[in-house]
């Protein structure tokens, strides 16, 4: 090969040396490549500043194939000449993979970055969500936030408890407690976040409100419901006539109540749901028959039985039923008395309607009184024996009441009859005895 085709390949080796390590990241190379090929003059510029300028590659060939015929003029390169050339090229080539190599990692290195970088530089802003627990509520469910403005506002949300309920603390996504302030605001934000407002069960102290049932006209029903109810529970009460009774309405306030029961029961249900106050019950009745005055009497036993009552107060067609019961309720009462010496008369008076059914006491009661009167011989003669006569009264239970009325006897004197008043029927006694001074009993006082 000639000196000047040698430093030409050398030149030219360099040169492609160059253009595979810059292949990947500049196509322009192939320009190059074929710019070399085709004796390009901007390459021949290059080769210049290292290589004597040569003839034109159309010449090449037949400078090679005189060569190849006349080899004494030919300078042959020292082993160490080519190897030092292929060693440099060979450096060259790998200096260049490493340099692509590395051009090539680092984009994907920072491509992440600045993946996140340009995510944030086009939206600067983060949402911050508020969910409300069991319980209760939040002013406000969620906020965007612009973090690139000058100075970053944050709104934050109010957490109101239900009715039952209370206000616990604000937890973060981790469930840590960040507020105990109804009222959260957050700071120093850099990524979207969740806050939850925690409420629990408000355990306070039971509130009770009081019902009142007002019937007209008084006597004429009983009502089976409760005086006390709890707050927020529910009140069912029944509505019982009375004989010869039907009920007209029932009202709370002015808003009437629609029974529960069958239209075919004579006693009626209703229901007011979710009581949270004091109310009244106003039930109207209406009766079918009269309550004319009332007057009966009954003779047993030597004494004589009376009663009366004004209009109003018993339903037609009721009578009395009187028996002596002395015998069955004085020891009970001397006993109630602590045995202090005396001597009782003692009757049960019952009430029966028309049907022939005993009437009760509350069908009645509260339309007025019953007068009462007993008389008699032996009236006459257990005064005689004493200076005070008791009324007493015996309820189904057994016990013994005092009343009201006590007669004073004057001394070698009797009296004919004793009278008083009755709301109620059952056993009435009267209590013969000597007072010399204040005697107190259980249940009974009776005074000098």
């Amino acid at each position: 090969m000639k000196k000047g085709n040698l430093k030409r390949w050398i030149a030219g080796a360099s040169i492609m040396a160059m253009l595979v390590s810059n292949l990947g990241s500049d196509m322009s190379a192939m320009s190059v490549v074929h710019a070399t090929g085709l004796n390009d003059p901007a390459i021949e510029t290059s080769v210049e500043s290292t290589v004597a300028e040569e003839p034109a590659q159309q010449e090449e060939e037949p400078a090679q194939e005189q060569a190849s015929e006349t080899p004494e003029e030919t300078e042959q390169p020292s082993d160490a000449a080519v190897t030092g050339i292929v060693s440099d090229s060979t450096s060259t080539e790998a200096a260049s993979d490493t340099a692509s190599s590395e051009s090539s990692a680092a984009p994907s290195e920072s491509s992440a970055a600045a993946t996140e970088d340009s995510a944030q530089s086009q939206t600067g802003s983060i949402k911050i969500a508020y969910t409300a627990g069991e319980g209760g509520m939040v002013s406000l469910a969620d906020e965007t936030v612009d973090l690139t403005s000058g100075t970053v506002t944050y709104q934050g949300s109010t957490a109101t408890a239900a009715d039952g309920y209370k206000f616990v603390n604000w937890t973060d996504e981790d469930e840590q407690i960040v507020s105990e302030d109804a009222t959260f605001v957050p700071a120093d934000l850099t990524e979207d976040t969740t806050y939850v407002a925690n409420f629990e069960k408000d355990e306070v102290a039971e509130q009770k409100v009081t019902v009142t049932y007002e019937v007209s006209p008084k006597g004429s029903t009983t009502v089976a419901g409760e005086e006390e109810v709890t707050v927020g529970d529910n009140l069912t009460f029944t509505v019982k006539p009375g004989s010869k009774y039907t009920i007209g309405s029932v009202h709370v306030a002015d808003k009437a109540l629609t029974t529960t029961s069958d239209a075919d029961s004579k006693n009626k249900a209703y229901t007011i749901e979710d009581v949270t106050k004091d109310l009244t019950v106003s039930i109207a009745m209406e009766t079918a028959v009269s309550h004319p005055a009332f007057h009966d009497e009954k003779t047993v036993n030597g004494i004589t039985i009376t009663l009366d009552a004004a209009e109003g107060v018993l339903p037609a067609g009721v009578s009395m039923e009187a028996n002596e019961v002395t015998s069955q309720v004085e020891d009970g009462v001397k006993e109630s008395l602590d045995n202090e010496e005396g001597s009782a008369i003692a009757y049960d008076i019952t009430l029966i309607d028309e049907d022939g059914n005993t009437l009760d006491n509350d069908e009645w009661s509260g339309n007025g009184y019953v007068t009462v009167n007993f008389s008699g011989e032996r009236i006459t003669a257990e005064s005689e024996q004493a200076d005070q006569v008791k009324v007493l009264h015996v309820d189904d239970q057994g016990n013994v009441q005092s009343t009201e009325k006590t007669i004073s006897v004057a001394e070698d004197e009797s009296v004919s009859d004793v009278e008083f008043n009755a709301e109620h029927f059952s056993t009435y006694v009267l209590w013969f005895y000597k007072n010399n001074h204040l005697l107190s009993y259980p249940g009974v006082t009776f005074y000098t």
